[in-house]
């Protein structure tokens, strides 16, 4: 586009803008009000960002379900892989548990609290201590772990 034709085009669009002023401003109201949300990043309590956050991304699972289970799938396979000791002392005690050969404790050992409790491997995931778990509740147990 030479300058001479791009002159021409701006005069031709101010004198546009002049003579449909009000039809393109009642426009650009029109679709402002339809589709701008006011300062939402600075009004939102953190709560309602969370929630929004939240329902988008459930929108999105609900939108790409195969693609989700497909990431999900080899994101799980990449952590069990990862941490291979962990995975199968955690599958032995749910074996166990199945079995009746180990029984999950009503109170957590650490507070006492008459709750729903998780095992702990305080001697860590090697195999010979695989079924040696403290039963603890949930704040307890994230009480205890290092990171």
């Amino acid at each position: 586009m030479t300058d001479e034709q791009r002159e021409r085009r701006r005069e031709y669009f101010s004198r546009y803008y002049a003579e449909h002023k009000e039809v393109i401003k009642a426009a650009a109201k029109s679709w402002h009000d339809a589709h701008y949300i006011p300062s939402s990043r600075v009004l939102l309590s953190e709560e309602e960002k969370k929630k929004r956050k939240y329902d988008r991304t459930q929108k999105w699972v609900k939108e790409n379900k195969l693609h989700y289970l497909e990431l999900a799938n080899r994101a799980c396979k990449a952590s069990r892989l990862r941490h291979l000791d962990k995975w199968k002392a955690r599958s032995k005690v749910r074996h166990a548990i199945v079995r009746g050969k180990l029984i999950r404790a009503a109170q957590c050992s650490g507070c006492g609290l008459a709750t729903t409790t998780q095992a702990h491997h305080h001697n860590g995931y090697d195999f010979a201590h695989a079924l040696d778990v403290v039963w603890l509740c949930k704040e307890c147990h994230l009480s205890c772990r290092p990171h």
